[in-house]
């Protein structure tokens, strides 16, 4: 395989089960009463103000929808929005713009959002907050998705065959430097 293949699946490999143990910590956060935190959820980030005709989407009980594109300066200003607002304690907030980004290509209706975090937020009056899971690992692992596992068996054999046949060129690179 090319060099480019074999980090892309080592690269793969590592990140497979990045959201089971996102699930893992959101649990264990839950287990401690006397914590309080937001947990902010960006879609994917862009550098660029928002335009004219976009608002701002916040959920609390489920992910937003792809694509969710929003802007660096509004996640920042909704961690600080979070910090004094009462309704963020103790969620997990997906985020992203609504509403038409570029003439032609929308995300979500512009309806669905509101020009402020604020504004935002205050949806989030009368929704639950979050609870405490009897079995925070079993929380998780209901959340966790099939191709992590999937990834793993097929990635780690092939990493085992790389390793495998790297050695010689890292024992003779050892020795080269004198470290054999």
């Amino acid at each position: 395989l090319p060099a480019a293949y074999q980090v892309s699946i080592i690269f793969n490999m590592l990140l497979s089960m990045t959201s089971k143990w996102h699930c893992y910590t959101e649990a264990l956060l839950m287990q401690e009463p006397d914590l309080d935190y937001t947990i902010i959820r960006p879609g994917g980030l862009r550098d660029g103000p928002r335009g004219d005709n976009v608002k701002l989407q916040a959920s609390a009980l489920t992910p937003v929808p792809p694509p969710a594109l929003v802007g660096r300066k509004d996640v920042a200003d909704l961690c600080v929005e979070s910090l004094g607002n009462p309704l963020a304690s103790r969620r997990g907030l997906s985020c992203r713009w609504v509403g038409e980004l570029t003439p032609g290509k929308s995300q979500g209706s512009v309806d669905l959002g509101s020009p402020t975090w604020d504004l935002e937020l205050s949806k989030l009056e009368g929704q639950e907050q979050a609870t405490r899971p009897q079995d925070p690992m079993a929380a998780a692992d209901s959340k966790a998705l099939w191709y992590g596992v999937a990834t793993s068996l097929v990635a780690y054999p092939l990493l085992a065959l790389l390793l495998n046949g790297a050695k010689g060129a890292i024992l003779g690179l050892a020795a080269l430097v004198g470290l054999r």
